[in-house]
């Protein structure tokens, strides 16, 4: 799974891109260009002394295949330094020119491909935050929130064995909590809403004696839950289900 970031789907659905956007494109540039708006002067001439310690002009250099190119961010910024006042501009327009202008050529392309495989109505009714978690999903998994969501058949939500269960899947690591979701419903990822929009059903199917292993029905978003013994017997057990199941889940 390739994590996207949004200022891709902000730039496919014809929104502009932000400082904040870069974070997850270029952390490193982000982060300098962060310092340079937190800056504050330490003289009565803030605009030479930002000059002096920064040393930039409206220009942006880069690597061409070994080849060192300049381009002016705006018209004569090769010879016009940034100063103080002028350091806003100066961010704006080097976002402008990374997350635009310098990947023009190569996005129009792209968003040529996209359209081609993606042209539904349904695209022109999503945001750019929206597309983004359909199609790549949020890194982390909130299985509290997949808590709350959750329903019980056969088991009461407050009793000891069911706290037993969610101690159980909110210490899972991001791989076993994705193992989980695919198990479960089909899908390792968290839909638009959150993971509480899956209604998750937690059905109990016998207690001990007992040997067999949890099973799901992802059409319902159902786990079939046996009441084991005891706690270690219950992570083993569920454990065993989640990493042999294949396609969507044991029936």
């Amino acid at each position: 799974q390739i994590h996207f970031p949004i200022a891709l789907f902000k730039k496919l659905k014809g929104e502009k891109c932000h400082l904040a956007d870069l974070e997850d494109v270029e952390p490193n540039i982000w982060l300098s260009l962060q310092k340079l708006l937190s800056w504050s002067p330490t003289t009565d001439d803030p605009n030479r002394e930002f000059e002096d310690t920064f040393c930039l002009n409206f220009a942006v250099s880069y690597d061409f295949f070994g080849e060192m190119r300049t381009v002016g961010l705006k018209p004569g910024g090769e010879s016009l330094p940034v100063n103080f006042d002028g350091r806003s501009e100066y961010v704006d327009l080097y976002c402008k020119w990374l997350l635009d202008t310098s990947v023009e050529r190569q996005f129009r392309q792209l968003a040529e491909g996209f359209g081609l495989v993606v042209d539904s109505a349904l695209w022109s009714l999503l945001t750019a935050q929206e597309a983004h978690l359909a199609l790549c999903s949020e890194p982390e998994l909130d299985f509290e929130d997949l808590r709350r969501g959750a329903r019980y058949e056969g088991y009461g939500g407050g009793e000891a064995y069911v706290g037993a269960l969610w101690e159980i899947l909110e210490g899972f690591d991001l791989s076993q909590r994705k193992r989980f979701l695919a198990f479960v419903t089909g899908c390792d990822r968290a839909p638009l809403g959150g993971l509480h929009e899956l209604r998750l059903v937690i059905r109990k199917t016998g207690e001990e004696p007992i040997d067999r292993l949890p099973t799901a029905h992802t059409c319902f978003k159902m786990l079939d839950l046996p009441q084991y013994s005891c706690k270690e017997k219950l992570r083993w057990k569920l454990l065993s289900a989640i990493e042999n199941s294949e396609g969507f889940g044991l029936e």
